[in-house]
């Protein structure tokens, strides 16, 4: 079947199929909210013994447990002359201490949150903005999530992040002089952070703002991509595009390439669709589940790869693979990832 310009490419909105669902309003995505249990997802070293089935009566013994820990505690803190005032347990396996340098319910100096028995510092509660930005520069949304940052107090293990909904506004209950039995003399800080986030090689999320000079090459340097047998002009939020396809191999029936244009901007090869999806956790629980459309074009007369995120576009391109002329322009994939969020930092765990 012969390609007419631009009337023959045919795109279909309402008829998707797999590669057009990852396509869907990032944003309703981005912004609806997140999931959450009180379950702890990741557990540290420690934990995982004390619930292993060689220690089977842990969890039955936590208080007796606790009880030994709160000596070995208090015989630390002593040192310091800080003393256990109140204690409370609001979430299922979670006990909150208050300790006071002047043995006073109304000025505390520091909380400790026990689970499972173990002890960790309450050290701050930092409220996270993660922005996910293409490397055009253009946002696919924002993330927004409190989360506690845990010193453990009985071993070396590292710092953790504990997202849990029902801790995280327990917390915020305290700093905010809402709980009745205790009161805050800087005890925990607050802290606002803000990130924007790029994807990687596989569509996983790295903790650096994109560069967007591979634009500016691309305006200077020229390219060729075929012979055009037709277009499409696409509207999105992120400006019009034209979608252009080009014939390789002069059958003129069928096309092997097909770029994309930003109004008043230069023209790049599309090589990709990806479905990304992508899971955010930490410590204490699961922060967002993400499924994400990205367009992947290539750098000026190069291999490499820039990542776009532009629903519209998205879908104008999928329409494409049900074209009676698409041949194999592009590459299609579905890749799967999970990063931990740290003080607003990402860390791929796969």
């Amino acid at each position: 079947m012969a390609i007419m310009p631009v009337s023959s490419i045919s795109l279909h909105h309402n008829t998707r199929n797999d590669a057009v669902s990852f396509g869907k309003k990032n944003s309703e995505r981005l912004n609806q909210e997140r999931v959450s249990t009180p379950m702890i997802k990741a557990v540290p070293l420690a934990v995982l013994i004390a619930m292993s089935p060689l220690n089977s009566g842990a969890i039955e013994n936590t208080s007796q447990d606790a009880a030994v820990n709160n000596i070995e505690l208090l015989s630390e803190n002593a040192q310091n002359n800080i003393k256990l005032v109140h204690e409370e347990s609001p979430v299922e396996r979670s006990r909150f201490q208050f300790y006071s340098k002047t043995n006073n319910k109304k000025s505390i100096d520091e909380v400790v949150l026990r689970m499972t028995g173990y002890p960790f510092d309450v050290k701050r509660l930092v409220n996270t903005t993660i922005e996910i930005v293409g490397d055009d520069g253009f946002s696919a949304g924002e993330i927004k999530f409190p989360q506690l940052i845990l010193e453990p107090i009985s071993d070396n293990s590292v710092v953790m992040g504990d997202s849990n909904p029902e801790r995280c506004e327990y917390v915020q209950n305290f700093l905010d002089g809402k709980l009745s039995a205790v009161k805050n003399n800087n005890a925990i800080s607050v802290q606002d952070v803000k990130r924007k986030v790029r994807f990687g090689n596989d569509c996983e999320l790295q903790n650096v703002a994109p560069s967007t000079s591979w634009l500016d090459e691309g305006a200077r340097v020229k390219e060729a991509f075929g012979i055009e047998v037709g277009h499409l002009d696409v509207k999105t939020e992120n400006g019009n595009y034209r979608v252009t396809v080009y014939d390789l191999d002069e059958s003129r029936n069928d096309f092997e390439v097909v770029t994309i244009k930003r109004e008043n901007g230069p023209e790049f090869k599309v090589s990709a669709l990806r479905g990304a999806k992508i899971k955010m956790e930490d410590f204490g629980d699961k922060i967002a589940d993400l499924s994400i459309g990205v367009i992947e074009v290539n750098k000026r007369h190069s291999d490499k790869t820039a990542k776009l995120v532009n629903n519209e576009l998205f879908e104008a391109l999928a329409g494409l693979m049900r074209d009676t002329g698409y041949n194999k322009a592009f590459q299609t994939s579905l890749t799967n990832s999970v990063v931990s969020v740290l003080n607003g930092v990402v860390y791929p765990k796969n």
